[in-house]
């Protein structure tokens, strides 16, 4: 018998115990994970409004920009180019290519109660024009997306498929990198404002 011969078969006959590995930590659950959201996502400068019914999306859209003091019109995604954006006096516009546009409205997928984060996952072919494109970002986020940490919003996203890409985004884009004075809307939205639709 081989040196290795011997090795393996003291491999195959000691006990095979599974490792233990500790439980991954995860923040408790909370008695409102929409409201935690919104906290955490105004401590970065970003917004939120609590919506009856998707079909509030229109009205809801039109107040924020008009109290913006911004056009009402907006890049709206496919799927809610059926709402009635006339009755709320808001224009829609298509979906943009590569320009830059005033507003946008889409959907983000998921998002973590505990740090205020938006996952938005990119269609092929659609890509991630909202944030990125956009001056104001309005995003329709369903309150059943809304998870306890960012571990779970990712994992609900994700399941067991990754989109072409998946964009984590914590309040409007800002950065302070010159002379350490807080610039908004350095790589993407000035503006982030969040409507929870039921």
């Amino acid at each position: 018998m081989t040196s290795r011969d011997t090795i393996l078969a003291r491999l195959r006959a000691a006990p095979h115990a599974a490792p233990a590995h500790p439980a991954p930590w995860r923040p408790a659950p909370v008695d409102d994970p929409a409201a935690q959201f919104t906290a955490r996502l105004t401590a970065v400068f970003g917004t939120a409004e609590r919506l009856g019914s998707p079909a509030d999306i229109p009205a809801a859209a039109a107040r924020y920009l008009a109290a913006q003091n911004l056009p009402l019109c907006a890049a709206i995604a496919a799927e809610f180019a059926a709402l009635d954006w006339e009755k709320a006096g808001l224009t829609p516009l298509p979906p943009p290519s590569k320009a830059s546009v005033s507003a946008a409205i889409a959907r983000a997928q998921a998002a973590s109660a505990e740090t205020g984060t938006l996952l938005l996952a990119s269609p092929d072919p659609e890509g991630p024009w909202p944030n990125l494109l956009a001056d104001t970002h309005i995003a329709v986020l369903s309150q059943a997306a809304i998870c306890a940490s960012f571990e779970d919003a990712v994992t609900r996203r994700a399941g067991n498929r990754l989109p072409r890409s998946l964009h984590a985004v914590t309040g409007p884009s800002r950065t302070g990198d010159i002379e350490q004075t807080l610039e908004l809307g350095a790589h993407g939205a000035v503006r982030l404002h969040v409507l929870i639709v039921p």
